[in-house]
């Protein structure tokens, strides 16, 4: 029996994009994840530090960006998907007000060890379509039940 709403390795087609998810930034939101991660920093939670340093604002803390494109990849993945790698490259800096959208595409998808892998492109880009953080990701993927 398969499970409602169930990605499968037959489901996935090389080229399709995942369904994107979007995030405001806020400063609050930053200071929580600070708080969580004992990232105490402060160019990322107070913008008057921030500026002092010549930014224009506090700036958000790269694997903050990371952590949603984590969310985006298992959120198509599903319950029965599971993320086995994720790699990142910062190139760009997001800032309270501003709207992410996170974004992913299948490259490929084959069977090592026995275990059936998606490997998608991801990125995050900010309101003006610039990419701030792009990578990859592998996802492995139950087969579809008889």
């Amino acid at each position: 029996m398969s499970a409602p709403g169930a990605l499968y390795f037959e489901d996935v087609e090389v080229g399709k994009e995942l369904p994107v998810t979007s995030r405001e930034i806020s400063l609050e939101q930053m200071a929580m994840y600070a708080a969580v991660c004992w990232d105490f920093l402060p160019v990322h939670y107070d913008s008057g530090t921030a500026q002092k340093h010549g930014f224009r604002d506090a700036y958000v803390d790269g694997p903050m960006i990371t952590a949603f494109l984590s969310e985006l990849v298992t959120a198509w993945s599903g319950v029965q998907g599971r993320l086995r790698t994720i790699a990142v490259t910062y190139r760009g800096m997001a800032f309270p007000g501003d709207k992410l959208l996170c974004k992913g595409k299948i490259t490929a998808k084959h069977v090592d060890g026995g275990s059936n892998l998606a490997e998608c492109d991801i990125w995050a880009e900010n309101q003006n379509g610039e990419r701030v953080v792009y990578g990859t990701a592998t996802v492995s993927l139950p087969t579809r039940p008889d």
